[in-house]
């Protein structure tokens, strides 16, 4: 089978390797999509080493051959895949909080990733999709599952206000989460015209700049007191502009470490009383897993996530794909690999 493999920073070829054996617990998985996300790029733009495994974890497959035990599985099924492989047995996945599986391991990094002809995973970190589900569909269940699990983690109440600082794939999803979840109004903060423009296809109410007194005056402009919900989706985003556009008692949920930590940002965060809320891929809550959720959110027509969808490449162009990637400037958003 051919597989991608990253050989030093930007430098990333097609391979060939065995098909992977299965377990009787495992499936085997054709990849027909794989999506690039921001740690991808960022491992393409970084890595000094041979990658061991393939990146890619936004997957979109079929599958190809079952393990003697598994259930409700079967050959040709169209399927998504949860990529952070959990144990299912210990305290914390009994609980539901399976980001917090201290034996769990990621695809692409600890395992082996989407952008590859076949790939093997345990049985229940796959879900089957209804019949003529596009491949495409499958892949953007996880990104789109990242903003479900914040929003939820939040304890997002109807008509509530949320900004999402930072338009990239993610923080896009989150918009489209939060339309989806019942929020109020919505506002957005996108570096390039082109996140705007598709943050309003996905139900923005509001979209400003990156600068902080822009965005600060949007914010308080739009709302009576201030957020409810700040959603920090870009590395490059101050906890100070956060606490400035929340209002008291509001919640800050934080998918990435920002940058310009002051101890008097701090100061105020306390003050107002700000909740702060670390959030982490996806788990389930109330029962509910954040992928369960998603895909229900995506079938029913009423979140349209293709539309983050910017570029496609064969696997024989990966490197072109890697490219577009890493070039936002340049309008990309969503680039999916179209790998079988």
């Amino acid at each position: 089978m051919r597989t991608a493999r990253f050989f030093g920073t930007k430098k990333i070829h097609v391979i060939e390797q065995q098909i992977p054996p299965i377990g009787e617990n495992d499936v085997l998985l054709k990849v027909h999509v794989c999506g690039i996300c921001g740690g991808d790029a960022r491992q393409y733009l970084s890595m000094v080493q041979r990658g061991d495994v393939a990146p890619g974890h936004e997957i979109g497959a079929e599958v190809w051959q079952v393990g003697k035990v598994v259930k409700g599985l079967n050959k040709g099924d169209a399927v998504c895949v949860e990529p952070w492989v959990y144990c299912g047995e210990c305290d914390e996945c009994l609980k539901g909080e399976t980001n917090h599986c201290a034996k769990r391991k990621f695809m692409s990094a600890h395992l082996p990733g989407g952008i590859s002809e076949y790939i093997a995973a345990p049985a229940h970190v796959v879900y089957k999709m209804p019949e003529r589900t596009s491949y495409e569909l499958c892949a953007l269940v996880e990104p789109l599952s990242v903003g479900v699990h914040t929003l939820r983690r939040c304890g997002l109440k109807p008509g509530e206000t949320v900004v999402v600082l930072g338009l990239g794939s993610i923080g896009l999803s989150t918009i489209a989460a939060a339309r989806y979840l019942g929020a109020g109004k919505i506002i957005g903060s996108a570096k390039y015209p082109h996140q705007a423009a598709i943050a309003q296809k996905l139900g923005v109410d509001v979209v400003v700049g990156t600068e902080e007194n822009d965005v600060t005056d949007s914010v308080l402009s739009h709302t009576e007191r201030g957020a409810d919900i700040v959603v920090v989706g870009s590395m490059g985003v101050s906890i100070g502009l956060g606490v400035d556009i929340l209002k008291n008692g509001g919640r800050m949920a934080l998918l990435v470490e920002p940058q310009n930590i002051e101890p008097w940002d701090l100061g105020r965060a306390i003050g107002k009383e700000i909740v702060f809320f670390g959030c982490d891929a996806y788990a389930a809550m109330d029962g509910k897993r954040d992928y369960e959720i998603s895909i229900e959110a995506l079938l029913s027509g009423k979140v349209k996530l293709d539309a983050i969808i910017t570029h496609r490449f064969p696997l024989a162009q990966i490197k072109d794909a890697f490219e577009a990637a890493t070039n936002r400037a340049e309008g990309a958003v969503k680039v999916l690999v179209n790998v079988t």
